[in-house]
């Protein structure tokens, strides 16, 4: 009888797993997609969509935590699971998108984000705690950790959220909420930068006391950071105090480490800002949520910080993420109690395209991934290369990318309080030099400049220089 039971547990093992592989190998798998993690807050699941149409989409691919957010790196998919799972899930999409991974990053300690150095280093900020891990992805063991502390509010806690890697530099958001005081954003919020070569904070104000990092020109950082890729400036999403048109798109110049302001603020997009999305120099989406928590997709440029018109609205509290592709679409996560999915759109033009693609749950949070190897298509850079020297003396370069220099029209020079001092042609090469002066020949002072490119639609972008006498 013994025997028998465990030949029987043998037989149903391998029905089991059998089963299990017939189900992985039903989902398609796909080199490029689009990965949506989706929630109703009490469970959570991964679905995946495909990036052009017919938009394919393949749902409850993995189980994920309800309260998670993603990164997709190396051809792998980690999520961030958040409050009450406090865990990296590593998933591996080309294995039927198994869970490979995962590990803790300490019981109650709300994981926000997560960057990669490489395989075996990245960084893991951590909501409620006051310090960031270094840990190996690969094995799933912390190597170190750096207190940021010092830059807590009354609670103790800086509140610490999304994070950027570029270079050697680490870039955190600190939203510096008080707990004591229903989660008010406490003035100003920061953007504290490591270095995670010498593994410590850096002073970006050196004639202040102490260690310093960069105050934020609005409050409560909330989204996903990117690098502008017409300025090469730091975006960061800034929602204020809700309910209060005082937020914006915050431009960091990663050159100096100082603010400079609002690319686009919430009283231009109409309504709290919620998250953005890039597509070319002269046109940019974001996520916004009025007085009545209802939200829209909102145009705007974003050069100038202008609104480019209402795209979609949403009936409630609806629309949570939205994130563009180089197949030039524009996908929304929409989370309609009654039809959720992702919403798709022309990048370009902002027109609606085919019926909204179910993902089960509501979707969440949005991300392309692309193994390093897909071969898929990616965004051009506007510009090939400069300015140069930057900081400037004599005269600065700039070459322009193709597309660029093909579409013709001019350099703009502009300083920062906005005003044209003179034009420059493009001419077939792309190459512009620009002498430091202005139309009537004087030169410039001491400052920082645009260098905007103007041409045919979509093509718009700019470079900042600094010019030092």
């Amino acid at each position: 009888m013994t025997m028998l039971r465990v030949r029987l547990c043998h037989v149903l093992a391998f029905v089991f797993t059998f089963a299990f592989a017939l189900d992985a190998r039903s989902h398609s798998i796909r080199a490029d997609e689009l990965l949506a993690l989706t929630t109703d807050f009490s469970t959570g699941s991964l679905s995946s969509v495909a990036l052009d149409d017919p938009w394919n989409a393949d749902l409850d691919v993995a189980s994920v935590c309800a309260d998670a957010v993603g990164r997709s790196y190396g051809g792998l998919f980690y999520v961030v699971n958040r409050l009450g799972c406090d865990n990296i899930q590593v998933i591996d999409p080309a294995q039927g998108y198994a869970t490979v991974r995962e590990f803790s990053v300490g019981s109650g300690s709300n994981p926000q984000d997560i960057a990669f150095a490489s395989p075996n280093r990245a960084f893991v900020s951590r909501y409620d705690r006051t310090t960031l891990l270094e840990i190996d992805p690969g094995t799933g063991a912390t190597v170190d950790s750096l207190s940021l502390a010092a830059f807590a509010d009354g609670d103790g806690l800086p509140e610490m959220h999304r994070i950027w890697l570029q270079g050697k530099y680490l870039y955190v958001q600190l939203q510096r909420l008080d707990r004591n005081d229903g989660y008010q954003p406490v003035a100003p919020s920061y953007l504290v930068v490591i270095d995670i070569d010498a593994w410590e904070v850096v002073d970006t104000d050196p004639q202040a006391p102490g260690v310093n990092a960069i105050p934020l020109t609005g409050l409560n950082p909330t989204g996903p950071m990117e690098i502008d890729r017409t300025t090469g400036d730091l975006l960061v999403p800034e929602s204020g105090r809700f309910l209060e048109l005082d937020g914006g798109l915050d431009r960091i110049d990663l050159f100096r480490w100082k603010a400079e302001g609002f690319a686009v603020s919430e009283s231009a997009l109409g309504g709290d800002l919620l998250h953005f999305a890039q597509w070319d120099g002269a046109r940019a989406y974001a996520i916004v949520s009025d007085a009545g928590f209802n939200t829209c997709l909102v145009a705007f440029h974003p050069l100038l910080g202008t609104n480019l018109g209402t795209v979609y609205c949403s009936d409630g509290f609806e629309l949570a993420d939205c994130v563009t592709s180089a197949e030039g679409w524009l996908y929304v996560a929409d989370r309609d109690f009654i039809d959720p999915g992702v919403r798709i759109f022309h990048a370009g033009t902002g027109q609606p395209e085919g019926d909204l693609v179910p993902t089960g749950l509501p979707p969440f949070e949005l991300i392309v991934h692309r193994p390093a190897n897909s071969g898929g298509p990616t965004l051009p850079p506007l510009f090939a290369s400069g300015p140069s020297p930057n900081p400037a003396r004599v005269e600065t370069n700039l070459q322009l990318a193709r597309e660029l220099a093909a579409a013709g029209g001019e350099i703009r020079i502009v300083d920062a309080g906005g005003r044209g001092l003179r034009s420059l042609p493009i001419p077939r090469d792309g190459r512009v030099v620009w002498d430091l002066r202005d139309s009537r020949g004087v030169s410039v002072p001491t400052g920082r400049y645009w260098l905007r490119a103007e041409g045919a639609p979509g093509t718009e972008a700019a470079k900042a220089v600094v010019v030092l006498r």
